[in-house]
């Protein structure tokens, strides 16, 4: 036989029942106002989409390295004249105008991408890999795949020439003609005497081959003798001596970096 519950006793668990529905209402209606309090409060984020990079024109890879310019200096007259002629108005500089213009661009190097290209911002990259420069650098893309690496640190400009062979900006360098003209090389002269290798010999040697830079650290030391090594500037254009002769004895001349040279004709390149 089962009894019924009383009537008290159903009183009483209606009641925690309908406590408890009143209290999840409560909770349940406290959380839908956190909620909408927090639903129309913007969160920014810091990280810029690629998208966000294109449509303002810049990554954080292109904003420019901390670099303080030289003061542009004063014009004088006669330092840019504007005349007639017979193709139409010409304008002439005077040559200490024009120094002043190269002047920064002494510590820059030629750059001449090979094969596939790159990115502007994965140059960027490989330059701080390969040349690991200690102070700013800049990077100026030109026209057939050349790009001009300007340093503000001579340093770190001729690390990189002595570990070339690259091409120092010259005046003359015009990247519409498409061509690498001088280079920066190492050059061997094998089986120089020991007691040739002298400052002054060295040097002289170099210069007749290129434009002498400096002697290799081993060669200044003489801990190593099977050839003397020196730095030099090479124009690629004119013909390249594959021989030096020095006191009447003669000394083959090999370029490290470069295709092999024709001793027939003096240049590099070709077969």
């Amino acid at each position: 036989m089962t009894s019924e519950p009383s009537p008290a006793a159903t009183d009483g668990v209606t009641d925690h029942r309908e406590a408890d529905k009143s209290n999840k209402k409560v909770r349940l209606r406290e959380e839908a106002q956190r909620d909408s309090s927090t639903e129309d409060v913007p969160i920014e984020d810091s990280r810029a989409s690629y998208k966000d990079m294109l449509a303002a024109g810049k990554g954080a890879d292109d904003q420019p390295e901390p670099w303080v310019e030289d003061e542009e200096p004063t014009v004088e007259d006669g330092d840019i004249v504007i005349r007639g002629g017979d193709g139409g108005p010409i304008m002439e500089l005077s040559e200490a105008f024009k120094s002043w213009l190269r002047k920064p661009w002494e510590n820059a190097v030629v750059v001449k991408l090979i094969g596939k290209s790159i990115g502007f911002r994965v140059l960027k990259s490989k330059i701080q890999t390969l040349w690991k420069p200690k102070s700013p650098f800049r990077r100026i893309d030109l026209e057939n795949g050349f790009y001009i690496v300007r340093f503000k640190d001579p340093v770190d400009m001729m690390v990189v020439l002595l570990g070339g062979p690259w091409m120092p900006w010259t005046p003359e360098f015009r990247a519409m003609e498409g061509a690498i003209e001088k280079a920066t090389v190492w050059v061997r002269f094998m089986g120089v005497p020991i007691e040739w290798y002298h400052t002054q010999i060295l040097q002289g040697m170099g210069s007749m081959v290129g434009q002498f830079l400096k002697t290799d650290e081993h060669t200044n030391s003489t801990d190593r003798g099977k050839f003397a090594k020196v730095a030099v500037i090479v124009d690629l254009t004119q013909l390249l001596n594959g021989i030096v002769t020095v006191d009447g004895e003669v000394f083959k001349v090999v370029y490290e970096g470069i295709p092999q040279i024709c001793f027939f004709c003096g240049k590099a390149g070709h077969e």
